[in-house]
């Protein structure tokens, strides 16, 4: 499954992107998926925090989606340019039937960004530890590159973190790879809070975690 979502990534983003900037990306897919796997782990307590800062810009709004039939083509296709079609269409089917919301920030004119969350459980299988019914799950928050560097990442986390608190969950949890610097900064300022640093590896059906601290 593995060389199968590599290969179908990596076509697409040669289409966009060219030959020497593909190997390059390509190669650090690999050198993360077996060198530098370790996760840097987050949380937060809902029924503590509070979310000042970061507004959401008077002509946008958030739309949830909760299956795909929902998602808008023109967000899907924008999404794609990323990935692959027949790679996102796996990808979105195994996140909606597992229960997931995807949650788009978009203007008048064309989508910003977008999030998933995923309540009582994780996206994928098997998390780190067990979650409980009360708590969610963010994965795969991106801000499409005409819209960075203005914090709208963080308002689109903080307006969904609101409405999960005013729905009565109690924690919110998430992991960034610890190579990503540039996002674990977006996740401090969220009002996440780093707990742990720990690896995921799956043997013979079984979740090995690993902890470093």
């Amino acid at each position: 499954m593995f060389i199968k979502g590599f290969y179908l990534r990596a076509a697409a983003y040669l289409r966009g992107h060219g030959l020497k900037s593909t190997i390059l990306r390509s190669f650090r897919e690999l050198d993360i998926q077996f060198f530098h796997n370790r996760c840097v782990m987050y949380w937060m307590d809902l029924g503590r925090a509070e979310f000042e800062g970061a507004v959401l810009p008077a002509d946008c709004r958030v739309e949830r989606y909760d299956q795909r039939s929902e998602v808008p083509e023109r967000l899907f296709k924008r999404i794609a340019g990323i990935y692959s079609d027949e790679l996102l269409r796996g990808y979105f089917q195994h996140r909606f039937d597992r229960g997931a919301h995807l949650w788009c920030l978009m203007n008048e004119t064309e989508d910003i960004g977008y999030i998933w969350t995923i309540e009582g459980r994780s996206m994928k299988p098997r998390y780190f530890f067990p979650l409980l019914a009360r708590d969610v799950h963010f994965d795969d928050g991106l801000i499409f590159p005409s819209y960075r560097g203005q914090g709208l990442l963080n308002a689109l986390n903080h307006h969904i973190l609101m409405r999960y608190k005013n729905e009565g969950y109690s924690r919110a949890f998430l992991e960034v790879h610890e190579w990503n610097a540039s996002s674990m900064r977006s996740v401090a300022k969220t009002g996440f809070v780093k707990f742990g640093l720990a690896t995921k590896r799956f043997r013979r059906g079984k979740c090995l975690v690993t902890w470093w601290y």
